[in-house]
Order: structure tokens, then sequence, then C-alpha cells
């Protein structure tokens, strides 16, 4: 949507896809299309690819994110681009929870990623949680980090497909939706629900966890451990409407979070309406902590969270209040419409104005965006 909203103020835009999906390759509503060489970009191919396109199209700015910011920066950099702007959607702290390593592997990856934002003229983080976490453990120097804004989605109440399952009466329903890596605290959780269980035996509670990852044989035994296995449906990755129709009909979206400077899975939530439940960590607790829709707890706090999932299933008039609020929220800070209204504006008031008509690259993945060429500038996203 933010190339969309590039390509009608009249700039040229261009798309370098993630994962490989050579099927989008070409023109795509508009869009010049690439893709990457590899699943993850990180590799000499990727390289290769990455610097062989820059000197094709010569833009006058790269916005990479994620992984491809270790080759877009310092390839943009070597190739004189004069605006490079990363991306800095992950916490340090986070990388250590999910890929536990030696100490001397993560400092050796910590230096990596400082000198990877030293090639960067712009950092942008996603809150001011994230911008501290630049600026104290990556050395990114406070005039080079000064544009923070939320994780914002488009609505995903226009984004479900056909019909949304039906609430099953009387079940007490949380939803838990995310990768399946430690940084997500499903364990937390499972802990919590055995608790909660405990506290109201005749309560029928079903946890839906929504997501795949590392950590998913290790939570299933967690939960056969706990005498919770009928109670809890690991159904993996879903499509993003499927994801969205059964989320839909939860009481509860329960988000047990160690480390995130703004999850994107609380917007969704909002943006349906749905109750969240939350840890007070990193971006989150700035984020959300004076509104009514989300309640913050303690990280790792077992009994804390269990008391928030039974306050809010033991109330229907609190989970109204809540899912008001939910909605509101969403659509007063959290709408899609708005990040790329207030990015876009941004780019065009402090970004562009400094650089030469060459043109803008910026860099994300499989967004729809529009070509032309106004000024020959040259658009891509990577996420």
């Amino acid at each position: 949507m933010l190339g969309k909203s590039l390509a009608q103020a009249g700039y040229r835009v261009t798309l370098i896809t993630d994962r490989c999906r050579r099927d989008l390759v070409g023109i795509w509503e508009g869009c010049h299309v690439r893709a990457w060489p590899t699943p993850t970009p990180g590799t000499l191919r990727d390289l290769a690819f990455f610097r062989r396109l820059v000197k094709d199209v010569r833009p006058s700015a790269v916005i990479s994110s994620f992984q491809s910011n270790n080759i877009a920066a310092p390839v943009s950099w070597l190739l004189k681009v004069p605006c490079r702007i990363a991306w800095h959607r992950s916490l340090s702290t986070q990388t250590p929870l999910d890929f536990p390593s030696h100490v001397l592997k993560e400092k050796l990856q910590e230096k990596f990623k400082r000198a990877v934002y030293g090639f960067a003229t712009h950092v942008v983080p996603v809150s001011a949680a994230g911008k501290r976490d630049a600026i104290d453990v990556y050395g990114v120097p406070p005039y080079r980090c000064n544009f923070v804004f939320h994780t914002c989605r488009p609505d995903p109440r226009r984004l479900i497909v056909g019909t949304v399952p039906r609430r099953k009466p009387n079940v007490k329903h949380i939803v838990n939706l995310g990768r399946l890596y430690p940084s997500k605290g499903v364990d937390t959780l499972l802990h919590a629900l055995r608790t909660l269980q405990d506290r109201n035996p005749t309560w029928p509670i079903k946890l839906t966890q929504i997501g795949s990852g590392p950590s998913l044989n290790q939570l299933q035994q967690l939960a056969k451990d706990l005498n919770l296995g009928p109670q809890v449906e690991f159904v993996g990755h879903l499509p993003q409407a499927e994801a969205f129709s059964r989320l839909a009909v939860a009481d509860v979206l329960a988000l047990p979070i160690r480390s995130d400077p703004g999850p994107g899975a609380i917007p969704e939530g909002l943006g349906l309406g749905i109750p969240v439940i939350a840890c007070a960590v990193g971006g989150i607790a700035e984020l959300f902590q004076s509104t009514e829709a989300v309640r913050l707890v303690p990280v790792d706090d077992t009994h804390a969270f269990a008391d928030a999932l039974e306050e809010i299933l033991r109330d229907p008039e609190l989970a109204k209040r809540m899912s008001k609020a939910a909605r509101k929220l969403f659509e007063e800070k959290f709408h899609l419409d708005h990040w790329v209204r207030d990015v876009h504006s941004w780019l065009e008031c402090s970004v562009f104005a400094s650089i030469s008509d060459r043109g803008l690259w910026t860099y994300d993945c499989c967004h729809s965006l529009q070509p032309f060429d106004k000024s020959r500038i040259h658009s891509a996203f990577d996420r």
C-alpha cells in the first residue's frame, strides 16, 4: 500500500519479493516485480543479484527490512545510493531467546548488525522501545533514528473470506496468534490455562494456537504433561483470511510475548474487536498502556495471565467494553491507511527533499505497487 501510494503520487515503483516468489515476477498491478534468488536473502547469490539490480535501476533511495538489511544497506552504500533506510523491527533481546548460541557468537552478531546499521542513512524502528534499542545496543546516532511509527495492519474484517465459524455456546475460547518461538511465550500461556482450569473446573475452555515454528513439538508435549491435550488445538500456519476467521470468534486474544518492539498480531485482534491480553514488554507497554482494549501483565507471570483471562471470560460486560474499545483504537491508531499516510508524508517531506531526482527504491515483500516515472523513483518491499 505504501508503494501504491507513492506510485499514485507519480513515482516509479519496483518490488522485490522474498521466499523466491517467482510467480509474481514481471508486471504485477503495474509494479515491476523481481524475486530474491534464495528464500531468505543473505547468500552470495542474493548479494550479486542485488548489486546488479542497483546498478541497473540506479535508485536514489533503498528501504530494507529484516535480514535483507544485511545486503541492502552495505551494497547501497558501496554503490553510492544517497538514501539508505533500514527498518528496525526486532529487539536485540529477541534473537538470543529464539536462536540461543554461544555468547561470543551473539557478540559477533551484534557487532555485525551494528556495522550494517552504520551503512544506513536512516534507521526506522517501530516503537520508542525499538528506537532506544537501536541507539543503545547498535550505536545508531539519534539524529539518524528520529522517526518512530506504529505497527499497523489492513482492516482484518475486510480480509475475511466466506462464513465465519460459529461460536460454540458456553465455550470459553482463547486464541494465540503467532510463530512458535520461545520469545512468543506460549509455554506461559499453557501454564496459565492450567491454572485457569484448576480454578474453574466446570468451564469448557478451548485454546486455539495459530502459527508454526520450531517449538511446536515441545509445546505439544507440555500441553500433554499439563493434561490439557483435548483443550488445546495447534492448527499450524493458516492463510491470512482463514486465520482471521478463526480469530473472529474468539473471546480473548492471548499473547504472552517476552520480547517485541510492537507485534502486528495485537492490531489484528483489535481490528476484529477482540479483547487482548499481552505482556508489558518492549514496545507493547508503550503502545497499549492507556487503553481499555488491552490488558497488560508482567512477563512470564503465569498467575497474572490467568487472572486476566479469568476476569475477561467471567464478565461479559467487561468483554463487550473491551471489544468496543479495541475496534475504536484500531480505527484511530492502527489502521494501515494511517501508517501509509504518515510514512508517505515523512518520506516526501524529510527524505525525498534531500535527494536528487534520480528516484526512490523502497524494499519489502509482496505488496501491490504501481510504478510510474515522474521522478524515476524506484520502490520495493521485503518483510
